[in-house]
């Protein structure tokens, strides 16, 4: 397989379409099954502006399908459910879960780094802004 290059429009497309950490939660939310809107809003803590953004995302990438329900005597309303190719985004992000808790150590050390790095940037501008 080539290896991808900085301007691959095939990784520049998966990027844009899993690139967002809403869409990844809401796509494993839709894996354990939860799939209508307010439920999905309530698990994860999204705002309902945001969850309505990343349906259409989702929906218009083919990760999602949005399938109509009536419960009795109320309006019509929808549930968003997981499509072969939102599996197989699945499979990819489960692998990328794989590698990184592989290597949390490493992961954890960069991390308490960048926090100091960021925490002394911090520090620095704010003595010059005196």
């Amino acid at each position: 397989m080539p290896a991808a290059r900085q301007d691959d429009p095939w990784f520049e497309a998966g990027v844009r379409a899993l690139g967002d950490r809403w869409v990844l939660r809401i796509l494993y939310a839709a894996r354990d099954g939860v799939a209508r809107f307010n439920d999905i809003a309530d698990r994860l803590g999204v705002s309902r502006p945001v969850l309505a953004a990343r349906l259409v995302h989702l929906v218009g990438w083919g990760l999602l399908t949005k399938q109509e329900y009536r419960p009795d005597g109320l309006r019509c309303r929808y549930e968003y459910r997981l499509t072969a190719r939102g599996l197989a985004a699945l499979a990819v992000l489960d692998e990328i879960r794989a590698w990184a808790a592989s290597e949390q150590p490493t992961f954890q050390g960069v991390e308490r780094q960048l926090t100091i790095i960021g925490q002394s940037r911090e520090t620095h501008s704010e003595g010059r802004s005196s």
